[in-house]
C-alpha cells in the first residue's frame, strides 16, 4: 500500500488540478517500476500494488526502488516553483493457500504503511 506524503497540503497549496498532475506523475512512476503482471490501483486515498509470485525481499526491493523514484521526482509549476513529494510504503505479504480472505491482508498492509508514516514518512514498512 502506497501513500502520498502530505498530499493534502499539496492540494491546499497548489491546488487539485496540481494534486491531480501529481498523482498521474506517480502513477507513471508506479507503471515503469512494475512488471507487465504486476497490478497498480487506486485504493482509498492511496494505491494498492500487487505483486504476483514475488517474496517479502523482492516486494521490499520493489517498494524501496518506487520509494526512490518518487522522492527524486518533482513537477515544475514554472521556472522557479516545483513541487516535490515522497511516499510512505507499507509492505506484506499474502499467502494465498492460508488466507482466504483479502481483508485481513489489506488491514496487515494498512497496519505496516502507518508505521512508516507514524516513524516519519518517506519510508517502507512491513508487517
Amino acid at each position: 500500500m502506497v501513500d502520498l506524503d502530505k498530499f493534502k497540503a499539496i492540494n491546499d497549496t497548489f491546488g487539485h488540478k496540481v494534486g491531480d498532475d501529481v498523482l498521474v506523475q506517480f502513477a507513471t512512476i508506479l507503471e515503469q517500476a512494475l512488471r507487465k503482471s504486476d497490478v497498480s490501483c487506486r485504493f482509498g486515498g492511496g494505491f494498492v500494488v500487487l505483486l504476483p509470485d514475488t517474496n517479502m525481499e523482492g516486494g521490499l526491493k520493489v517498494s524501496e526502488n518506487i520509494r526512490e523514484k518518487a522522492e527524486q521526482a518533482c513537477m515544475y509549476l514554472n521556472s522557479d516553483l516545483k513541487v516535490k513529494y515522497t511516499v510512505s510504503i507499507g509492505v506484506s505479504q499474502i499467502d494465498f493457500t492460508h488466507e482466504l480472505n483479502i481483508d485481513k491482508a489489506l488491514q496487515r498492509i494498512d497496519e505496516a504503511l502507518y508505521i512508516a508514516k507514524n516513524n516519519g514518512r518517506n519510508q517502507v514498512a512491513v508487517k
